[in-house]
């Protein structure tokens, strides 16, 4: 190739440098390009090229910035990161979206995402933009995940198996910025990982009482494909409780992640009267991969007498045909407390 350089009047040092684009998908070694002519004024001149070196294409991807959205095909492990790279900070300002495609039919692509600290304390709509997409576009309709404090593992289920990242740096408070590897991964059918409980540690209700949230237990799961369902809870009345402080239960999905503080009627994915010591309540409660939670919610009876003990055990969890027994705390009670304060 021929460059011609106009307009440009030549003083004591004189630094020229020659800059190229690297193809979004290209790897190895850069091929060298050196000076093989050099006319100045119609003189040739002589040029060093001894001290010229190849580059090479580094095994990572950053972040995109601007209009154009750039593909990447994705077979081995590559490192990702924000526009800033693992070294500096996310651009103040930046904005930009890229794709990721599987280098082999019938996979699919993966991004591990493995340290995430963007601005985040925003309650104005300043907070960074972390969002990912099944398929090739940036649609609402097809938002897989939206990340901006916990780290995840976010996996395609579009049927050619590309992911799409969008970003966008909205504060004056740029933060580091991300570490990921994205990779391939061949879909299978969802598993069972296991079933684990834990207390709420809410401690005392009164008569007539609501939605006392006891305990909350979490359904994982790996993979995607034929996703699998809770059908049934079992429960029984706590070994040192009373069963007839009890009048009703409740199992609400609260999704990836344990906040139960604020849960809502439209979340109740199965509910039952409480009978006797110990009772099931049925549901049909599609799993996703990862963190599937669910908390129990117990009624206390209206003529519950101040002193007794109000509580529920976890004795079974039903996904598909399989019954599993959690494991840890599987067991919570409260006291019942009808003091009435005047205030």
């Amino acid at each position: 190739a021929s460059i011609e350089v106009t307009d440009r009047e030549l003083k004591g040092k004189n630094i020229f440098m020659v800059v190229a684009d690297v193809k979004a998908d290209a790897a190895g070694s850069v091929p060298l390009v050196s000076v093989s002519d050099l006319n100045i004024d119609g003189v040739a001149r002589a040029v060093d090229a001894a001290t010229l070196s190849p580059l090479t294409v580094a095994d990572e991807v950053r972040m995109a910035v601007g209009d154009v959205r750039p593909v990447y095909t994705i077979s081995g492990e590559t490192s990702f990161y924000d526009a800033g790279g693992p070294a500096a900070n996310v651009p103040q300002g930046s904005e930009g979206s890229l794709t990721f495609v599987p280098a082999e039919a019938g996979q699919k692509v993966k991004v591990d995402v493995t340290a995430l600290k963007l601005f985040n304390t925003s309650s104005t709509g300043l907070n960074d933009v972390f969002r990912f997409y099944n398929g090739r576009e940036v649609d609402d309709g097809a938002l897989v995940a939206e990340l901006l404090t916990d780290t995840k593992i976010v996996k395609s289920t579009a049927d050619d198996g590309s992911l799409t990242v969008y970003f966008k740096s909205v504060a004056g408070t740029p933060k580091e910025g991300w570490e990921a590897s994205v990779s391939q991964f061949t879909p299978g059918p969802m598993t069972l990982a296991g079933v684990e409980a834990e207390d709420t540690e809410i401690s005392s209700a009164y008569a007539g009482e609501k939605d006392v949230i006891l305990l909350l237990f979490n359904v994982k799961t790996d993979n995607q494909l034929n996703s699998l369902s809770v059908s049934e809870v079992s429960l029984c009345a706590a070994d040192v409780s009373d069963a007839g402080a009890l009048s009703a239960v409740k199992i609400y999905s609260l999704g990836e992640k344990p906040n139960y503080a604020t849960v809502m009627p439209s979340m109740v994915c199965g509910e039952a009267t409480w009978s006797g010591t110990s009772m099931s309540v049925p549901l049909e409660k599609s799993l996703v991969e990862g963190n599937n939670w669910f908390a129990v919610a117990v009624d206390i009876a209206e003529n519950a007498l101040g002193g007794q003990v109000a509580g529920a055990k976890l004795s079974g969890v039903t996904i598909g045909r399989q019954t599993t027994v959690p494991t840890g705390d599987l067991s919570a009670t409260v006291a019942i407390d009808n003091t009435c304060v005047m205030t």
